[in-house]
């Protein structure tokens, strides 16, 4: 069988060999492999500890997640854009925190690049024993034990900073800003209420014994995140 009868029989394989070599070809040279493991320093101030792993096996693709710990924060702790802490009672909450991500990197240098991400957020979170007012001085006040779950997703925008320290190594800073959706479910006891200053008008006020609830709400999210970056 002479080379050219070969080539007619085996046309498809060999064209689908030629297509998946240079293909190989064409993402190896895209890829760009590394490691990023971050902090974010606006959560820790807040009312969470999360350590931040990011692997990019090609250049314009990154695939991360994140484990943390969630903390109530007195500082912090009434929500003051909150018009009752019936409905959104601020960082009083512990527990853990998890995020997977996905992120496009559209504009990339050894400096710097900068991306387009979507993640989806789950939390675990409770409290015991913890005392709400609500109101001026006609206010009341109740004590409650709480266990809550939450899932959502996020749309951010970021840039990543790099100080290169040497071939593998560069210092990490990434800012970014985008906005959430949350869906909130809690099992709320309250046990004791008590009313102080004659009547007081609330559009949504505590009642005495359990009771769940599910809220659905958007919030912004914001980050600024520092750490290590490693270059395969």
């Amino acid at each position: 069988m002479s080379p050219s009868q070969i080539f007619k029989i085996n046309k498809p394989l060999i064209l689908c060999f030629f297509i998946i070599h240079f293909s190989s070809i064409s993402f190896a040279q895209d890829s760009l492999k590394s490691i990023k493991v971050s902090y974010n320093f606006i959560q820790g101030l807040i009312n969470e500890h999360s350590v931040y792993i990011d692997i990019s096996p090609f250049k314009h693709h990154s695939f991360g997640f994140s484990i943390g710990k969630i903390y109530d924060n007195p500082l912090v702790d009434g929500l003051w854009l909150s018009p009752t802490q019936n409905l959104y009672p601020g960082t009083v909450y512990r527990g853990k925190i998890y995020r997977i991500k996905y992120s496009y990197v559209f504009m990339k240098s050894r400096s710097f690049d900068c991306y387009l991400g979507a993640q989806y957020v789950n939390k675990n979170m409770y409290y015991n024993n913890k005392v709400f007012r609500d109101g001026g001085d006609t206010h009341v006040e109740y004590w409650r034990n709480e266990k809550a779950t939450v899932f959502g997703f996020d749309i951010v925008s970021g840039i990543n900073l790099y100080a290169n320290l040497n071939k593998h190594f560069s210092l990490l800073c990434n800012v970014y800003s985008g906005i959430g959706w949350r869906e909130r479910h809690r099992t709320i006891e309250t046990y004791d209420i008590k009313w102080y200053g004659g009547s007081y008008y609330n559009v949504n006020p505590p009642s005495l014994g359990n009771e769940t609830k599910i809220q659905h709400f958007w919030l912004p999210v914001l980050g600024v995140k520092f750490g290590l970056q490693f270059r395969i």
